[in-house]
């Protein structure tokens, strides 16, 4: 999913990322409630590791 060029994710850490605005926006704008429930998906601890393995 290609983010909006108001947002930008940002490699914080080793699996840290945070999902930012570029320019200031206002909560009616953006709304990231919304935002989540239209892109974003659940998965349960099974699916997540299937889908990004993770080793110490």
């Amino acid at each position: 999913m290609p983010l909006p060029p108001s947002l930008i994710l940002l490699h914080e850490d080793s699996d840290d990322y945070s999902l930012e605005c570029t320019e200031p926006v206002t909560l009616d704008a953006f709304n990231a409630t919304d935002f989540i429930n239209e892109y974003g998906r659940k998965l349960n601890k099974e699916q997540l590791d299937e889908e990004f393995p993770y080793t110490i």
